[in-house]
């Protein structure tokens, strides 16, 4: 994933790797938000009718598209350009609920793995800013 050649006149230290780690995780975000969508609509499906999981998914999808909302916003405030990339179209048939929430768990120990990293890139590059707004 690049940058645009663009650059920002407010930009100022920050750097190509903390752009695109935090690109990576927007676009993660985005992902997130879309599978959770889709499982829940299978949950509240006729044949499935789980609603409370169903209700679960909906909330955890309004969470990821606020924390990507959120890293747009502050990409926009330091100067970085976000890179929008297509997403994949997420599983529709769950054979249970133990299976979506697995499914679910492996892709949160993946944005976890990703915030990590963009904590040690923003710390090798003295990028306190980016350092604080990942915790």
């Amino acid at each position: 994933m690049t940058t645009t050649t663009t650059t920002s006149q407010i930009r100022q230290n920050f750097h190509d790797d903390s752009i695109n780690g935090i690109n990576k995780l927007i676009n993660m975000y985005w992902h997130g938000n879309y599978s959770c969508m889709s499982l829940w609509q299978h949950f509240t499906r006729d044949d499935v009718a789980l609603s409370n999981i169903a209700c679960y998914f909906e909330k955890v999808g309004k969470i990821k598209c606020w924390k990507a909302k959120q890293l747009m916003c502050y990409m926009n405030t330091r100067g970085g350009r976000v890179t929008m990339n297509d997403i994949q179209a997420p599983k529709l048939d769950w054979s249970s609920a133990l299976e979506a929430f697995e499914s679910t768990l492996e892709f949160e120990k993946n944005v976890n793995k990703e915030l990590l990293t963009l904590h040690s890139i923003a710390l090798k590059n003295n990028d306190y800013q980016v350092g604080s707004l990942i915790g």
